[in-house]
């Protein structure tokens, strides 16, 4: 096995031997170049210029109290926009008028609306024949430093192509964020429009029901909540005298005899009645004059018989004193009933106070739930009627959004570089291929006399 080595010592031997080689490679790649950047089309560069305002991107700011506006991001999509196949398809309708190449783009877009650029766009990506023709449109826009100026760059065959291309994209790119703006207004006023229609109806029906809840509440809310301990404490003891009157009636309801009176024993220490006390105070005389007839009833009797004169007048007196015993018993009776029936609707007169009462903090807290309602409902209002006042300004047309600030009216080469420059790029090259293809020629040369050393 052997290896081929070629000293450093030898290389310009080498190169020396394979002159020719090294020399004619140069001259023909320069030729060449020089040949083809005389053969090959110029290309011109025309640069126009727009400014892209900070309301272009304020129609959504209609809609909102605050708007979170970013320039960069804004000036990112308006150059997104002008690069579109939307905006070079009117670009290439305008150009079909001057330039024979772009006079297909009529006939291929047919009937569709020079004005409809979502139509114009669908039907680029339709025909790819078409789509070739906007593709052969070259504009790069950039922009100058911080500012909110766009530059649009275009690049053509001949100078006129790029400056008339330059101009018409800058010209079609102000068109379009012009219809833009009014479809964008027009839709947002006409959204306005129809919430402030809303939004005048809810807050109608908002005011109606806190109108129909403070009528209807009025009352409950005009109490004092501190009153509820106090109510509470009366209808307690309005509880206690009206079950004491039940046990009262109970006992009454239940006697047969007169006598049984002595065993009755009414307690209304909370409650004072003018005509009960006086009915107790007779039942008890009429009780007294009972017993003390039939106390000389058993003194008559000590000396006289029962069909004695003076024993059957003390019968019929004791049993006239019984008869009004028991009337003013029954009437006592129907007074306690009237006025256990008193005192129950005074507690429970009472007791939707108190239930009032203790709704007055929940009815407060639904009057401040629809007062806030209405605030919020009148807040929204006023809110769309700026944004329609806003509206109504950018739809008369007082706010410039986009304008065009600089026309191309020249076109320069592009690159700039001469064909000399060309040229000399081509001999340097040619006389480096030519030195690493004359090193390969000699190492394949096996012939007496070369300078190559065989290791095995």
């Amino acid at each position: 096995m052997g290896e081929a080595e070629l000293p450093q010592r030898d290389i310009f031997r080498v190169l020396w031997r394979r002159k020719w080689v090294i020399v004619a490679l140069p001259i023909l790649a320069g030729a060449l170049t020089y040949w083809f950047t005389a053969t090959s089309l110029p290309v011109y560069e025309a640069e126009s210029a727009v400014k892209i305002s900070r309301v272009a991107a304020s129609v959504q700011a209609l809609l909102l109290e605050v708007l979170s506006w970013h320039e960069g991001n804004n000036i990112a999509t308006q150059m997104e926009i002008i690069t579109s196949q939307k905006i070079k398809a009117r670009v290439a309708l305008r150009l079909a008028q001057k330039y024979p190449k772009f006079q297909e783009v009529t006939s291929l877009l047919g009937d569709a609306e020079e004005t409809d650029y979502d139509a114009l766009q669908q039907r680029v990506g339709e025909n790819p024949q078409l789509a070739g023709l906007i593709a052969a449109i070259a504009v790069e826009p950039r922009r100058k430093g911080d500012s909110d100026i766009v530059a649009i760059q275009a690049t053509a065959s001949s100078a006129q192509l790029a400056i008339d291309t330059a101009n018409y994209v800058a010209e079609e790119f102000v068109t379009y964020n012009i219809a833009e703006r009014n479809r964008e207004i027009h839709q947002a006023v006409q959204f306005i429009r129809d919430s402030i229609v809303e939004t005048e109806q809810e807050l109608r029906e908002v005011e109606r029901t806190l109108e129909d809840f403070e009528r209807d509440h009025a009352e409950t809310l005009s109490l004092d909540v501190g009153e509820s301990g106090g109510v509470q404490e009366k209808i307690d003891s309005l509880g206690r005298n009206v079950a004491h009157l039940e046990e009262a009636i109970e006992q009454l309801g239940t006697m047969t005899h007169v006598y049984q009176y002595f065993t009755f024993s009414p307690a209304l220490a909370e409650t004072e009645d003018p005509q009960i006390s006086p009915l107790e105070q007779q039942v008890l005389s009429l009780i007294l004059q009972i017993n003390e007839s039939k106390r000389e009833r058993s003194e008559l009797l000590s000396y006289l018989t029962e069909e004695s004169r003076e024993i059957r007048l003390n019968a019929l007196q004791t049993e006239e004193l019984e008869k009004s015993a028991e009337e003013l018993i029954g009437s006592l009776l129907t007074r306690y009933r009237a006025l256990r029936h008193e005192l129950v609707e005074q507690r429970d007169t009472l007791l939707e106070r108190h239930d009032r009462l203790v709704a007055v903090p929940e009815l407060n807290r639904q009057l401040e739930s629809v007062q806030s309602q209405v605030v919020l409902k009148r807040d929204a209002l006023n809110l769309f009627q700026r944004r329609l006042q806003d509206a109504e300004i950018q739809k008369a047309g007082e706010i410039q959004e986009v304008s065009l600030v600089e026309r191309a009216t020249t076109a320069a080469l592009w690159p700039p570089s001469s064909r000399l420059f060309k040229t000399l790029i081509g001999v340097l090259l040619g006389t480096l291929l030519g030195g690493v293809f004359a090193i390969i020629l000699h190492s394949r040369d096996t012939s007496p006399g070369t300078p190559i050393r065989q290791r095995f």
